[in-house]
């Protein structure tokens, strides 16, 4: 039976799942009432889209498994199996991620298609696809390349290079280097399901060396139950590799000799080199500060900082040096006489900074614009993002996650996770970005592994916490294992599906035949974030090629041109309000096609 206290922390747990509810629907009913004709936003139409009915799903596992009444027996086999359970996910975190490898492995293929939804997941992704073909950079036709990617993501998303040919992604390429071992086996996908997995064991191992054997398999459970855990495993974002590798190194400071103190700075530097160094920036700032309070701080520093030099000097300024150099071909194709005038004209300026310093000065500049002080609509962007970050959770984790914290409040690691997992939460609301695309909060998701270890320290004898709670928040999780988790996966299968249905329809007969042959002019216009649906491979290995459409009439002339070019002829296969595609044939098999 559950007593008072416990009524009131069940209270408490259900509150901020009410609370993040109202928060999705008032967004999804001001989304609804937009003027007619009025621009779409992904991250709005992915909260008022899905937001909702997961929200109230979750809400309805997590008040169920509160309020329901077992008979005293029923009561006490629910304890005994969920102690077993939590034991034997304890005991065998290695056994669960092999487990669950697979299970996302075919998630990504039946849910995400294997597809890269938005330009973010679609930059590592081809850049993953470079790498396992053992070079650096990519090539494309010069003469073709502002057509085979959105003008608007052109050093923005991918460096493309009109002059050489010569293509990249913006992004740091750690993730990248991370997935290609799997493109070079045609499986990229396969990535972020180990990456997610891989999280599995640290998790349990921290929670084991900071609450004990029961908190770690409370910690497993409550991964595992939560749909974003799944979301971020089956999709091509870096989000996995972040949390994977934030976890590490936690796990190597939580006892800081200089040994683990240098494996964490080759950890940490690989993570500032993963898509861009905030993510692991905000995290790694309250270790780094209570490492510099404690007497030891002159042996372990320095090799926490050397650690961080010897991976992000070579791979983070070496990329930036190589993007630069990319950008700079096109830059420098002026007219010969305009050049030769501004060389007699300008001496070099004396007190200029050197090249690759001025370079890196100016990419610092451009990463500020990134910043900036919240105003009303910021903040309630961020409300937002917290609302589905709860939503997305195993239910009652973020409250869970906060007792979880004030009950270890006097172990120092506790509330390093605790501070790293704040600081990320304040950090992200001085950024000026929505979030975009992304399955709950996905800027708060590098430091989501503090949630679950976090909430084990709630859970586990001592905590304060009432035992009937205890066993129906399990209870609860168990439910979204079964329920929530597939749920979300339906949604993404629902959103991935529509989304690649705007692309102009390909017979996958003509494609098996004929394969880069086949040209299809994505329309820009009309439809929902077409733009991010112009994906090619960066050596035009595979078919169809994806091209910039507009109109009919300009699908056409490009074509012809582009068949021309080849010394080919063009036929058009078909026509719709998606865009249209082409087909080239040798000149002397289409007249004999015609001649048939």
């Amino acid at each position: 039976m559950t007593t008072i206290s416990g009524r009131r922390q069940a209270a408490a747990l259900v509150g901020p799942a009410v609370a993040a509810v109202l928060v999705v629907a008032w967004l999804a009913w001001s989304y609804g009432r937009r003027p007619a004709g009025a621009a779409e936003f992904i991250f709005p139409y992915l909260t008022a889209r899905y937001d909702v009915t997961g929200g109230l799903a979750s809400l309805a596992v997590l008040v169920v498994a509160l309020a329901a009444r077992l008979p005293a027996a029923w009561e006490n086999r629910a304890g005994l199996f969920l102690e077993g359970l939590v034991d034997w996910l304890g005991r065998h975190p290695l056994a669960v991620a092999a487990a669950t490898a697979p299970i996302l492995d075919i998630l990504a293929i039946d849910a995400c298609h294997g597809y890269a939804v938005s330009m973010d997941e679609y930059a590592a992704l081809f850049q993953a696809r470079i790498f396992a073909a053992g070079r650096l950079v990519g090539q494309w036709p010069p003469a073709l390349v502002r057509g085979l990617v959105n003008p608007g993501h052109v050093n923005y998303f991918i460096v493309a290079s009109a002059t050489t040919g010569e293509v990249m992604s913006c992004y740091s390429p750690g993730h990248a280097l991370l997935m290609a071992p799997c493109a070079a086996l045609d499986a990229p996908w396969a990535c972020n399901a180990v990456l997610s997995a891989a999280s599995l064991p640290l998790i349990a191992s921290t929670s084991r060396r900071l609450f004990g054997g029961r908190a770690a398999g409370w910690a497993v459970l409550l991964t595992v139950a939560s749909p974003v855990f799944m979301a971020y495993g089956v999709t091509f974002y870096s989000m996995a590799a972040h949390c994977l590798l934030n976890l590490a190194f936690a796990s190597l400071l939580l006892a800081p000799t200089p040994l683990r103190a240098l494996a964490a700075g080759l950890v940490g530097g690989y993570a500032l080199v993963l898509h861009q160094p905030f993510c692991h920036a905000v995290f790694g700032l309250p270790w780094i500060a209570w490492l510099a309070s404690r007497p030891a701080r002159l042996r372990v520093l320095p090799l926490l900082a050397a650690g961080y030099l010897a991976v992000y000097v070579p791979i983070g300024w070496g990329w930036d040096a190589l993007e630069q150099r990319t950008i700079a071909a096109d830059a420098a194709v002026v007219s010969t006489a305009v050049t030769t005038t501004e060389a007699t004209a300008a001496p070099p300026a004396t007190g200029a900074l050197p090249g690759g310093l001025e370079a890196l000065l100016d990419r610092g500049r451009g990463a500020l614009g990134a910043f900036h002080i919240p105003d009303a609509w910021h903040l309630w962007i961020r409300l937002v993002g917290l609302a589905k970050l709860v939503v997305w959770d195993a239910p009652g984790l973020l409250p869970l996650a906060c007792l979880g914290a004030f009950a270890a409040r006097r172990r120092p690691p506790a509330l390093l996770l605790a501070a790293s997992a704040g600081l990320t939460l304040v950090g992200y609301v001085f950024v000026i970005f929505d979030q975009g695309h992304g399955w709950g909060y996905r800027y708060f998701h590098s430091a989501w592994g503090c949630l679950p270890i976090l909430a084990s320290a709630a859970l586990v004898p001592g905590s304060g916490l009432d035992p009937w709670v205890v066993r129906r928040v399990g209870l609860a999780a168990l439910a979204s294992l079964v329920l929530l988790v597939p749920l979300r996966a339906l949604q993404i299968e629902h959103f991935v599906a529509g989304h690649v249905a705007q692309e102009p329809a390909v017979d996958p007969g003509l494609l098996l035949g004929h394969g880069t042959r086949v040209l299809v002019f994505v329309r820009l216009g009309g439809g929902f974030n077409r733009f991010d649906m112009v994906q090619n491979d960066p050596f035009l290995r595979k078919g169809p090629i994806r091209l910039v459409g507009r109109d009919f009439e300009s699908d056409e002339a490009n074509a012809a041109a582009i068949a021309a070019g080849l010394g080919h002829e063009v036929r058009l296969v078909s026509r719709d309000e998606r865009g249209s595609v082409w087909l080239l044939m040798p000149p002397t098999i289409l007249t004999r096609e015609d001649g048939d």
